[in-house]
């Protein structure tokens, strides 16, 4: 007797080896860079403009008579205070006629003061000096002193004259006086009534011609 037949078993598949995959998803491009940096800072502001230049490197401040005799002094009587008033002054020495000019305005002379006196003498000043007179004039309803003085007065002395409007009323007020105005810088009238003079003369030194002791 033949022995049964055995079942004939299918093949034992054969292990496959795995297969790797690459990894799902689109590659994705790399990050992006930092932006390229911002714009640097404008141009700075042009610097200031250079300051103006000074009356051309003229001084400004009254500077002591030492200073002023290395500079060529600028001879300007004649065109501001006229020939009147320099011939009245045919005695006085040209020095003191040569008047400072510092910053545009003009000064007195070196030669009869040290410089102190800080106010200018050019025809700016002498009209102020006249308004000012006028506005006394007013406030003193036309009266040029408040002092009880007597009639008969001999002497008087305007220490600092100016321009000389108030020795000329005086003059004309006591004709009979002798009324002197003293000032550092010759810039008075030459048109004067016939009992007043004026004199070049530093009120801050002793008086040279001896006004307050004479009789």
């Amino acid at each position: 007797m033949s022995s049964p037949a055995k079942k004939a078993q299918s093949p034992v598949p054969e292990a496959k080896s795995p297969t790797i995959q690459s990894p799902k998803g689109k590659t994705k491009s790399p990050t992006p860079g930092p932006a390229s940096p911002t714009p640097g800072p404008a141009s700075p502001t042009p610097g200031p403009a250079s300051p103006v230049a000074a009356h051309d490197g003229a001084p400004t401040d009254l500077l002591s008579g030492a200073h002023w005799g290395e500079l060529e002094i600028p001879d300007d009587g004649d065109s501001t205070l006229g020939s009147d008033v320099e011939s009245s002054r045919a005695s006085i020495s040209s020095s003191i006629m040569e008047y400072r000019t510092i910053s545009g305005r003009r000064y007195h002379s070196d030669s009869v003061t040290d410089g102190e006196y800080w106010g200018p003498n050019d025809e700016k000043a002498m009209e102020v000096m006249d308004i000012f007179h006028h506005a006394m004039t007013l406030i003193l309803n036309d009266r040029l002193y408040t002092a009880p003085l007597s009639k008969d007065i001999k002497n008087a002395i305007d220490i600092g004259t100016g321009t000389g409007l108030w020795a000329v009323d005086f003059a004309d007020e006591f004709p009979t006086c002798n009324v002197i105005g003293t000032d550092i810088s010759a810039i008075q009238p030459s048109w004067v009534p016939p009992n007043l003079q004026f004199d070049i003369d530093d009120a801050s030194k002793t008086l040279s011609h001896g006004y307050l002791t004479s009789t």
